[in-house]
């Protein structure tokens, strides 16, 4: 599943399992796989990075019958997260190009949706950790219900 939107009940983002975009994806025939495209270029987007999460999801659908805009989106997209880690702090981000080459290599394409969550979810620890990015959009998850045990 994609990482909640802040609400008042749950202000910041949570990480995602990272291998459920893969093994999810598989068993539903790649629609999962098209939902997480989605929800993940949508929390970039509310983590303040310029991008239409429709326009992402319609690239890596319809666009391939024009072979290009899925190429372009899932390279933006792993930029997307460089970026979001860079904010983090974290040394050694991801690369856009070696997403984009694993993409088409038979075997380890399947694990390009595995690699785009971890590196994000990293991402979201780090900043979750950090003082003072609760105000823009990120903290630790709510405490749970039912008071301290």
């Amino acid at each position: 599943m994609g990482t909640p939107a802040p609400t008042a009940e749950a202000p910041g983002f949570f990480p995602n399992p990272a291998g459920s975009g893969g093994a999810a994806g598989t068993l539903t025939f790649g629609l999962y796989t098209l939902y997480w495209y989605y929800a993940i270029n949508r929390e970039m987007r509310d983590l303040g990075e310029r991008v239409n999460p429709a326009m992402s999801l319609l690239a890596m659908t319809l666009g391939g019958f024009l072979v290009v805009p899925p190429i372009v989106s899932l390279y933006n997209t792993a930029d997307r997260v460089r970026r979001t880690q860079e904010r983090a702090g974290i040394s050694g981000p991801i690369s856009a190009v070696l997403t984009l080459i694993l993409a088409f290599v038979p075997l380890m394409n399947i694990f390009v949706t595995t690699m785009l969550q971890s590196n994000l979810n990293q991402a979201y620890e780090r900043l979750a950790g950090k003082p003072g990015s609760a105000g823009r959009g990120w903290s630790s998850p709510p405490p749970p219900a039912g008071g301290n045990r």
